[in-house]
């Protein structure tokens, strides 16, 4: 019985590995750290040791949530838009972890890039809405 629960053990520890993103810290051209699972193409990141991502359902800071993957296009403009901005957000890739993913669905989401701030939400991308959503 015990080498069964060792190999079950290393199993255990395998995939959890594998499904736990680390967290990436950059600074930007303003000077203001960043932290999340991907930073931008552009910046030279650090990988912060012995950290994971774990998806808080209900993000207490910033105010403003985006729910993205890594190939989309419009995710980019997205958070260069805020970036350019000065807003502060949380993003979530909801191809890397389930818990996004489902807290995407459940926010009505049915693509990306999505924002959600203070219970209101923005599909896709446009300079004009986001103006509006953000009220700048």
């Amino acid at each position: 019985m015990q080498p069964l629960s060792a190999i079950l053990f290393i199993v255990f520890l395998s995939t959890s590995a594998s499904h736990a993103a680390g967290i990436q810290k950059w600074v930007d051209k303003d000077g203001r750290s960043h932290y999340g699972e991907r930073p931008p193409s552009e910046l030279k990141s650090d990988e912060i040791k012995g950290s994971r991502s774990v998806v808080d359902p209900v993000p207490s800071s910033p105010a403003v949530v985006l729910y993205s993957t890594s190939r989309c296009g419009y995710c980019k403009k997205a958070k260069a838009f805020m970036d350019a901005n000065k807003i502060r957000y949380r993003e979530y890739d909801i191809e890397k972890t389930a818990s996004a993913r489902q807290r995407h669905k459940q926010m009505g989401g049915r693509g990306v890039p999505l924002l959600v701030m203070n219970g209101k939400t923005v599909q896709g991308f446009s300079e004009r809405r986001y103006t509006k959503f953000f009220g700048l």
